[in-house]
């Protein structure tokens, strides 16, 4: 499902730089993807570099539908969250993935990635 495989020691150094881990979350959504298959991929991704940091990822990251609860309140969106990740992870991971995809994906706050549906038609 991703174009990029990372390996364990890219797993590693992603969960501690965020500069590493904006790459692999550009890299991980296909191209052509909906707003759901990126939010999606990238939830997967976020998982394996938690777990690889020593992180239990059941815990610290998570995934929200559009209407699904969530600490904000737009409710219109793909939510993707990891608080425990590098410090504002998901300002540097929404540029790249902008560029990358030409699709908007922005920060809600420095911890979270929205991916929004109209965006991504």
């Amino acid at each position: 499902m991703t174009e990029l495989t990372p390996s364990r020691e890219r797993l590693v150094i992603a969960s501690e730089h965020r500069g590493a881990l904006a790459d692999l979350v550009a890299r991980c959504v296909p191209r052509g993807s909906t707003a759901e298959q990126a939010a999606k991929a990238c939830h997967e991704l976020l998982r394996q570099v938690a777990e690889a940091g020593g992180q239990d990822p059941d815990q610290e990251v998570f995934i929200r539908a559009p209407g699904e609860p969530r600490h904000y309140d737009d409710l219109a969106c793909w939510c993707v969250c990891w608080e425990a990740g590098p410090y504002d992870w998901a300002i540097p991971a929404s540029i790249e993935l902008t560029a990358r995809t030409r699709k908007v994906v922005e920060p809600w706050y420095g911890f979270d990635l929205s991916f929004y549906p109209g965006e991504w038609a």
